[in-house]
């Protein structure tokens, strides 16, 4: 499922957390949650999950190119669940949650 999209400058590292506890009741996640990220992006040390909120810490990408990250969760029940996110590259732009 498509869970929205962020901004990322190039230059820096970003924590993308998803808070599973919206999508997924009322089940619950076995396990640690598996990221993928898209050729061009890469993950910056160990993802945490606590709490049914799993965070990664993305770096890198080119500017103007969007990529994808999936985060995969295994469940309780044995189902699996996929969200991703959309990661929009760009220089300069203001990240919509931190405009006024």
């Amino acid at each position: 499922m498509r869970l929205g999209e962020i901004i990322k400058d190039p230059d820096v590292i970003r924590a993308i957390a998803i808070d599973w506890a919206i999508y997924i009741p009322p089940d619950t996640i076995s396990g640690s949650p598996a990221w993928s990220v898209a050729n061009g992006l890469a993950i910056e040390g160990t993802p945490t999950f606590a709490t049914n909120v799993a965070t990664a810490k993305i770096s890198g990408g080119q500017e103007g190119v969007d990529y994808l990250v999936t985060c995969r969760v295994t469940l309780n029940s044995g189902a699996t669940e996929d969200g991703t996110v959309v990661v929009r590259v760009r220089t300069g732009e203001k990240e919509p949650r931190l405009t006024r």
